[in-house]
């Protein structure tokens, strides 16, 4: 199967026409004119010849044209577009600084050429506007990013108000996160209330849910990546916003002027500051012990740069961020009793980046990156024991347990862009990563103390032992054109080791389109992938308690394969549509046991309790999106199947996943009533989830219930099947208004808005009243169920102040 890949590979590579005129290259930055910030994926498009490109993720363009008049127009999604005539004789540097349209206040902003998504070869990508993001009404004023993806189609969220996302039937685990390039292993804060992404250090927001580019990899559903601002070269800036929960500070602004910047974006929830005098209060009360709580987030990002030359260019970014629950119990008699508990998880990642242009035709980038994500839980006493030694000292004991899991990755990335010729647009790059795991590990101490004397009972540490792999990576692509023909091929080819054993997965990749009359465009995609890393996870919400886990000798690594085909068109320079059908075939898919999880018993291996089985998931999107004029918005509608099998459940037959949504509508509407007032509405509709319901229970006598643990009694089910019932339906109403103030060196917004305006009941999950109904044939006593749906989002009023200067 392989071998026919290649060849289609190879065909596609160089079936084009051999070239005999002379050509040269046009290379450069396209920057932001005001911030000196350089523009990532702008278009430059040569009217006479009608080739375009785009610039890469550090604002660089190449593009091959031959000697002559050429007539180069650069656009961006916001910015006034620039244009350039003049006669190529030679390989010329031309950077290009546009100006953002909010600085002409009467200016509206209009693509003048056929648009990026009739005539990029790349399907199911969607770029999010961040001033989009910023517009969408908040929960509790907190604007997300994930919220807003949630509205894209193909792509669902969990239960009500969670941030997770499952794209074209795909697992939570299944999804690149990526900041600056560097994946990100836990995306969410407050059970998965809130993202970690913060909009206001964002300037892009990509995401891809079908056949990503062979430069992606490791993950089988989609690609989302947010790239930070590199900050103001001229001035020094700050934003920031107040909301009910958190409040959050943007700073950035040049270190050198003309060589140096930097950014630095803070955010951090004041709930315990805020409930402070209250507990201090419940102190002041109690005579016999008091209570400091623990509860609260945070996000810190920092990024800066540094020019050497106009051909070498250094980057650093940083990400840390961080959830802490628990509280510390002191007794106020017994002054060295206490007993404390705390649970606190997060991520920590930076990369730095080496830019070099080696020639006009030239790219490279060379990356060094680190991410980590830990969960950590600590159980603390002290005690105090009324034994007494001759000297009357009093006998002290602390013990504690620590109970931690994690994954941390290390890795080095060269990627080289090359443009040679005005049809080719090849970019290749490899890979060396190194992963860590730490499933679950517990430590366990216990001292004692009594006058000058001290000593230590148990010091242990229990658990698996840790785990790492090693993952190498290499890939090769090329942008072809041909006529009407445009097609982004590649291949990604990855070797993997874990102790005794090796795999290795050769993937191709295709995406093409055929430009059609009155700008209407034909795709076709093709892709396959290779996910080696697994997420072990308990439920729908989003726990810390879940686990990443290798593939291993044992645990196969998740395969899929998924083509699509589609088509997109421009109205009006204005409204840009596509509808696109897709079908994705999964196997190896990675679940626990029906009853067991690790937190059961971790003294069992992991790979004991975890089942594979195989995913199918097909369905239509349809995507309508206005970017221009007083109205923008768009509308997405989404029909889909998604199944799940594994032998071990449901008799070996395929089911409905937990996340499977036949219908998904959403309206994201944003009207400008005047140069100071906008409103937003957002409204979305879902069926509802699939749920395993039984008709009745009844209890038997069953001395061994699996290989694990023994119960006497057990409380039996009896569905028909696995998801054969389904929740009620999923539909919300969100509202806001914003109100801009501006003034010489200060712009004013405040937002305020309702989630969930017309107050429906969505269904969370379930309670279960029991009633005695008899017995059966054979005696058991049988139990009818009632089911009553339980919602807990009523109307939810909010407040937003935004600010920036």
């Amino acid at each position: 199967m392989y071998s026919m890949h290649m060849k289609w590979l190879v065909w596609l590579f160089f079936c084009t026409p051999l070239w005999s005129q002379q050509y040269f290259t046009i290379s450069g930055y396209v920057r932001d004119s005001s911030s000196d910030e350089r523009l990532v994926y702008a278009h430059i498009y040569e009217k006479r010849s009608q080739v375009g490109t785009t610039t890469n993720g550090f604002g660089f363009y190449s593009i091959t044209l031959p000697a002559g008049k050429v007539h180069l127009e650069y656009s961006y999604i916001g910015y006034l577009p620039e244009e350039r005539t003049f006669t190529l004789r030679r390989d010329t540097q031309i950077d290009i600084w546009l100006t953002n349209s909010a600085v002409l206040k009467e200016v509206e902003v209009r693509a003048k050429r056929i648009d990026d998504i009739v005539e990029k070869p790349q399907m199911s990508e969607i770029n999010v506007p961040v001033h989009i993001v910023n517009s969408l009404p908040a929960f509790l004023g907190e604007v997300d990013v994930l919220r807003a993806v949630q509205l894209l189609p193909g792509v669902i969220g969990g239960n009500e108000l969670q941030t997770g996302i499952h794209v074209r039937g795909g697992s939570p685990d299944q999804n690149l996160y990526l900041i600056d390039g560097v994946p990100v292993y836990h995306v969410s804060h407050l059970l998965g209330l809130f993202s970690i992404f913060n909009p206001d250090a964002l300037s892009r927001i990509n995401l891809i849910k079908g056949a990503y580019p062979a430069r992606y990899g490791g993950r089988l559903s989609s690609v989302l990546e947010v790239y930070l601002k590199d900050g103001h070269a001229y001035d020094h800036k700050a934003s920031g916003s107040i909301g009910l929960l958190s409040s959050q500070l943007t700073l950035n602004g040049p270190i050198e002027k003309g060589k140096s910047t930097y950014l630095i974006s803070a955010r951090r929830t004041f709930t315990d500051l805020l409930f402070l005098p209250i507990w201090e209060t419940i102190n002041l009360s109690s005579s016999e012990s008091k209570i400091y709580p623990r509860n609260h987030f945070y996000d810190f990002y920092f990024k800066t740069n540094y020019t050497l030359d106009k051909r070498n260019k250094l980057y650093f970014s940083l990400y840390t961020g961080k959830d802490r629950y628990g509280l510390r119990i002191k007794y106020i008699d017994l002054s060295k009793v206490s007993a404390e508990y705390d649970l606190s998880w997060g991520n920590t990642l930076f990369v730095l980046r080496w830019n070099y242009q080696l020639n006009p035709r030239v790219f490279s980038n060379v990356s060094a990156t680190y991410t980590t994500y830990d969960l950590n839980t600590f159980l603390g006493f002290n005690i105090a024991w009324f034994s007494f030694d001759s000297q009357d000292r009093a006998l002290y004991e602390e013990f504690t347990i620590k109970y931690g899991s994690g994954i941390r990755d290390l890795g080095l990335h060269w990627d080289v862009q090359y443009n040679p010729h005005p049809n080719h647009d090849i970019r290749s790059g490899v890979s060396l990563i190194h992963h860590r795991y730490i499933p679950t590990e517990i430590k366990v101490k216990r001292t004692w103390e009594q006058g000058n004397t001290s000593g230590t009972t148990i010091d242990t540490t229990i658990g698996p032992p840790r785990q790492s792999s090693f993952e190498l990576n290499a890939y090769v692509e090329d942008d072809i054109r041909w006529k009407q023909f445009r097609f982004n091929t590649g291949m990604r080819f990855t070797l993997y080791n874990v102790p005794n054993k090796w795999y290795y997965s050769v993937e191709p990749r295709l995406s093409g389109r055929l430009l059609l009359p009155r700008k209407w465009s034909l795709k076709l995609s093709y892709a396959q992938t290779t996910q080696y890393i697994n997420l072990l996870t308990s439920g729908a919400y989003s726990l810390p308690t879940d686990i990443w886990v290798p593939s291993t000798a044992r645990i196969r690594p998740q395969r899929a394969w998924q083509v699509a085909a589609g088509v997109a068109k421009i109205w009006q320079r204005t409204y840009e549509f596509s509808i696109e059908a897709y079908y994705k075939r999964m196997k190896n898919i990675l679940d626990y046991v029906p009853g067991l999880s690790y937190g059961d018993d971790i003294f069992v291996d992991w790979q004991k309790i975890v089942m594979q089985g195989n995913g199918e998931s097909y369905g239509l999107e349809v995507f309508l999106q206005k970017k221009y004029g007083d109205l923008t918005g768009w509308m997405s509608y989404t029909l889909a199947w998604n199944y799940r099998q594994f032998d071990q459940i449901n008799g070996g037959r395929p089911f409905p996943y937990d996340f499977d949504r036949r219908h998904d509508f959403t309206i994201l509407l944003n009207y400008k009533l005047s140069k100071r007032w906008a409103i937003t509405s957002s409204w979305f509709y879902g069926t509802g989830y699939p749920i395993t319901l039984p008709k009745h229970k009844f209890s038997i006598f069953s001395p061994i219930v699996h290989e694990y643990t023994l119960s006497p009694f057990v409380l039996m089910v009896t569905p028909e099947s696995i998801n054969n019932f389904r929740l009620p339906a999923h539909h919300r109403l969100d509202l806001s208004i914003q109100y801009l103030w501006q003034r010489k060196w200060w712009t004013h917004k405040f937002i305020l808005g309702v989630i969930n305006a017309y107050i429906h009941p969505n269904p969370v999950y379930l309670t279960s009243d029991i009633d005695f109904a008899g017995f059966d044939n054979q005696g058991n006593p049988i139990y009818d169920i009632q089911y009553t749906q339980i919602s807990l989002l009523p109307l939810v009023p909010f407040f937003t102040y935004q600010f920036e200067f």
